[in-house]
């Protein structure tokens, strides 16, 4: 059956030259949209269809309601360059066998164990940075403290000084490769057309992939760890699912794109708000030093303000902005209007979170909206998604989030340059556009 669908608000020249701003504003052209087409913007590209929804009735139809007939958008698919097929990119039964192998590791009671790792590492960041002279870029010190954690609790590593130096840059080669080619025209183009941000991209995968096969045969070696890469091997014989060296690759990549540069965000604004915000960091530092030692998991409990803090920062900042998904079979009672198979579908976050109808003072700093306060209305709030395919590391993260900033702001206080600007750079994530100057003293 062929589905009549809505008339796109924007085709031909007009759409293209949308796209081209996208390149250079990507944030401000979805705001643009919004404002001009509403909750349900609809435009017609070459070779594709794009529904852009803001709307939570819609963003709970594509995530829940007709989760069965999504997949990942063809631009989401594009981080198969990164992650190969691993957990973030799969689908059908593949997706579910993977994730049924990763659950049990990010349960809340086993990832209880990882919180002596995420404190020993925010301790040891601490003193650094005590002893440190001058200013630092508080992004760069945020990527690599959550990388350290991730290298222990996930991957049972403990890379050197060169190792690490060696997956930072490949991390910001393959973001910044990889945003230049989805948000400009380079999009439109086959995934192996030979230009400079893909040459980048491609420069960044080799040199990771040179760490994650290392850390891999140590692992096979010796699976009898905690970690996820430990429990994942372990569990094939358990599970009857095999997964060769490439598969164990690209599930270890996607834990290194979701699990570490998304925590590392969310710290990094935070501590930026906070810096601006002194009396809210007076209240962090104070449920930090009232612990009287270092946190534990079971002091969760007793840092509201703090967790407050985490989770306004990720409204403000939402680390996933964009949520990409493709219709695979016509939806001829789609809310927004018959929805044709193929149809390219952007749920934005960025601007969900930042609406005056959900949220009041929406563009204010404010951890108080989340102390002794109803939860958000369902899909007004989602940094990691919804749905049957929510991100899986969402208690692992916003938990390493808590117990860094807890452990950081009892021991310094970070102090961002006043005249600093925040710029976001989307990618994947929402990156800051450059160092993020900022100086620490001790408490």
């Amino acid at each position: 059956m062929t589905v009549t669908v809505m008339r796109p608000q924007l085709s031909g020249w007009p759409a293209f030259k949308l796209l081209s701003t996208f390149g250079r504003d990507p944030l401000g052209t979805v705001a643009q949209m919004q404002a001009q087409y509403g909750d349900r913007a609809h435009t017609r590209l070459p070779g594709e269809t794009l529904l852009a929804l803001t709307r939570p009735s819609d963003i709970a139809a594509v995530l829940v309601t007709y989760a069965d007939a999504m997949h990942k958008s063809s631009t989401a698919r594009r981080i198969r360059m990164i992650v190969g097929e691993g957990l973030l990119t799969t689908e059908g039964s593949v997706w579910r066998d993977r994730r049924r192998l990763a659950a049990p590791s990010l349960k809340r009671g086993t990832i209880a164990a990882y919180g002596d790792a995420m404190v020993r590492h925010a301790e040891a960041l601490a003193a650094d940075l005590r002893r440190r002279p001058g200013p630092i870029d508080l992004q760069v010190d945020m990527m690599s403290v959550t990388l350290k954690i991730v290298l222990e609790c996930l991957l049972g590593a403990d890379l050197p000084g060169d190792g690490l130096h060696v997956v930072e840059r490949a991390m910001e080669d393959i973001m910044d490769g990889y945003g230049d080619i989805v948000h400009s025209p380079l999009r439109l183009l086959p995934d192996w057309w030979p230009s400079r941000p893909l040459r980048r991209l491609q420069r960044g995968r080799r040199a990771l992939d040179t760490v994650l096969h290392r850390v891999i045969a140590e692992r096979k070696a010796d699976p009898s760890g905690d970690d996820l890469l430990a429990r994942l091997i372990r569990a094939q014989a358990d599970e009857g699912i095999t997964l060769d060296d490439t598969a164990l690759r690209d599930e270890v990549a996607t834990m290194f794109v979701a699990g570490h540069e998304t925590t590392a965000l969310a710290l990094t604004y935070a501590l930026i708000l906070l810096s601006r915000h002194p009396d809210a960091r007076a209240q962090v530092e104070a449920e930090a030093d009232a612990l009287g030692a270092s946190a534990t998991m079971a002091d969760l409990a007793r840092l509201p303000y703090t967790a407050a803090v985490i989770d306004e920062a990720m409204r403000l900042y939402p680390p996933a902005w964009v949520i990409g998904r493709e219709a695979t079979r016509d939806i001829p009672d789609f809310p927004a209007g018959p929805l044709a198979k193929g149809t390219q579908i952007l749920l934005l976050p960025w601007l969900v979170h930042r609406d005056p109808r959900w949220w009041p003072a929406p563009l204010a700093f404010t951890p108080e909206r989340w102390i002794d306060a109803p939860r958000p209305a369902k899909f007004t709030y989602l940094p990691f998604g919804g749905g049957p395919r929510v991100c899986i590391g969402n208690h692992f993260a916003r938990m390493e989030a808590i117990l860094v900033l807890t452990t950081l702001s009892r021991a310094v206080r970070v102090e961002v340059a006043p005249d600093f600007e925040i710029v976001p750079r989307p990618s994947i994530t929402l990156r800051l556009a450059g160092p993020v100057p900022a100086s620490v003293t001790a408490r």
